[in-house]
């Protein structure tokens, strides 16, 4: 039976090809900055999708959370993202307004098997 073609497409996230804008191997002469605006207010509304999705989440105890009210393998993949356009965007993109995402980011943070590992990654 042939495979076919996947059910499900997930491109890489804008914040991945934002961040190679700037960062080519082989620049172009001139920066394009409809491009780079264009992949800025991808990661926003990316971020918006994040900030309406866990606000609709139910907060439990420790919440709210991405899937099921808890903790799970849909919120810690997100966290190099997220933490990408943080750390590498704030400049171009201010994510402020976003208090769901904010919050979310801080409780995955301070968790012990995740801040410490993403602070030394972006350290290097």
């Amino acid at each position: 039976m042939p495979l076919g073609k996947p059910r499900h497409f997930t491109p890489d996230p804008p914040h991945i090809h934002a961040n190679h804008l700037p960062a080519a191997t082989k620049p172009p002469p001139q920066q394009i900055e409809s491009a780079k605006e264009r992949y800025y207010a991808e990661i926003k509304r990316v971020t918006g999708v994040l900030e309406g999705h866990l606000a609709k989440q139910d907060k439990g105890g420790d919440g709210p959370w991405l899937v099921g009210g808890k903790f799970s393998y849909a919120d810690l993949a997100f966290v190099p993202w997220q933490q990408m356009a943080v750390a590498f965007f704030a400049e171009q993109v201010d994510l402020s307004e976003f208090k769901q995402v904010k919050a979310w980011m801080e409780r995955l943070m301070a968790r012990p098997g995740i801040g410490p590992v993403m602070q030394a990654a972006f350290q290097h």
